[in-house]
């Protein structure tokens, strides 16, 4: 009796978990995100899902530097507790702008706030151009410094390979979730 109580808690704290990225659908604005570039974010209708009534992160880079990663969208996800987190993103570009990529990048720090030197948990390239792309995996364990997670830090860019001309991306369907059970858990 007291198994069935526990695997009970347990199925109704998944069932309770709940997506920490704040505004990760972008359903109709940017709020929650850090902005930066030139220009500057701006919310788009463009939908992953093609939901009306929602909407996608559009960031840009029109910078003179080859190679410049502009992360045009972020976000702290703060107090977490050591486990695992599956993170995810979607993103797009569409072809016959200057040449380049839209990617995401996650990143673990130790302590809360997104300071003190964080490592590198996961992130992709989207491409092929002209198609939403989406990437998933399942992230840091909190093995960051003295062995705690306590943030994970979301980054949206845009990285041009040319001087000339402007790089526009789409992104939506952002995703931290702590991951409760396990797959193979028996």
């Amino acid at each position: 009796r007291i198994i069935t109580l526990a695997l009970l808690a347990l199925a109704a704290d998944a069932a309770g978990a709940a997506d920490l990225a704040i505004n990760g659908q972008f359903d109709s604005t940017l709020s929650g995100w850090q902005q930066a570039g030139e220009p500057l974010p701006i919310w788009s209708p463009l939908d992953v899902a093609g939901a009306a009534g929602s909407g996608s992160g559009q960031g840009a880079s029109s910078s003179l530097v080859v190679s410049e990663r502009v992360f045009v969208l972020s976000q702290c996800i703060d107090n977490l507790v050591p486990s695992r987190y599956f993170l995810g993103a979607s993103g797009r570009a569409l072809s016959g702008q200057a040449a380049g990529r839209v990617g995401v990048s996650f990143n673990g720090f130790a302590v809360g706030g997104c300071v003190g030197g964080g490592q590198f948990a996961a992130g992709r390239y989207f491409t092929p151009f002209d198609q939403w792309q989406r990437f998933t995996t399942k992230g840091p364990a909190g093995n960051f410094g003295n062995g705690t997670l306590g943030s994970i830090w979301v980054r949206l860019f845009v990285e041009k390979d040319v001087v000339g001309g402007t790089l526009v991306g789409n992104f939506d369907d952002v995703v931290v979730d702590r991951i409760l059970l396990e797959d193979g858990f028996e």
